[in-house]
């Protein structure tokens, strides 16, 4: 069976190793980082299952603003970690919608528990449902509102997109590209195309514009998209492949 991943955003180290630790002896992979910034960075390469995040972290970014922004992305639950016990506090730390609050000090159990429950619940609903497409709008493109006016993208012109902190790039025939000041989840959402499908945390591809499929990369107009191991076999099985003589 394959380790459950838990990214611990904590900048004290006795804190951070504790939970290592606790958790390594349960068979979990952990990826330490000590700040809000460190945090969202990581996310492009360790796809957690879990994000352990204390709220007091020290520099630009505090635990909660930082899980704010993974939040508007990223899926994974959140568990806030803290030693502070204000009321005004844990009613901010709501904004993130955390699957759960862990107060120090803790025990092991109450660590392990914390974790096997918010792995297993569903992500609390930060965002609103994805509309559904209606028969009268039109259906080959999407509308983008740039420099005073909108500008018509066509679907089958969409090579790939790219989340880039609260923007998306989307890349296109061309060499066309527009950025776009929405996460990606939302733009996939407006955009309402079955033929864009999530590769990895940050990146969503058209797979009607994918050339060739190298190991976990996709290559795309000679652009390379990486494929995360949890998106990979619903990203293969929407294409038709020959193998050993076969056609799947």
């Amino acid at each position: 069976m394959e380790k459950k991943k838990i990214l611990i955003v904590e900048d004290e180290i006795i804190v951070s190793t504790s939970m290592t630790l606790t958790l390594s002896r349960k068979n979990y992979d952990c990826m330490v980082v000590t700040s809000g910034e460190q945090a969202i960075n990581a996310l492009d390469t360790y796809e957690p299952d879990l994000i352990l995040m204390d709220i007091g972290l020290d520099g630009k970014i505090d635990g909660i603003s930082a899980a704010s922004i993974i939040r508007k992305q990223y899926d994974s639950p959140i568990i806030f970690v803290t030693e502070q016990q204000d009321t005004n506090v844990f009613q901010h730390a709501m904004i993130a919608f955390p699957q759960n609050y862990l107060s120090k000090p803790y025990t092991d159990i109450a660590l392990l528990q914390a974790v096997e429950m918010a792995i297993h619940q569903p992500v609390a609903a930060g965002n609103p449902a994805t509309p559904k497409p209606m028969d009268d709008r039109v259906s080959d493109g999407i509308f983008i509102y740039l420099h005073n006016q909108y500008v018509k993208v066509l679907f089958a012109d969409i090579l790939y997109l790219k989340a880039d902190g609260m923007s998306t790039v989307m890349y296109c025939a061309m060499n066309k590209e527009y950025t776009i000041s929405l996460p990606s989840n939302k733009v996939v959402a407006q955009l309402a195309c079955p033929w864009i499908v999530q590769t990895n945390r940050s990146f969503y591809v058209n797979i009607h514009r994918i050339d060739s499929i190298r190991h976990d990369t996709l290559i795309v107009n000679r652009n390379e998209v990486p494929m995360g191991k949890k998106y990979k076999f619903n990203v293969l099985s929407r294409l038709k492949k020959i193998t050993q003589g076969k056609q799947e």
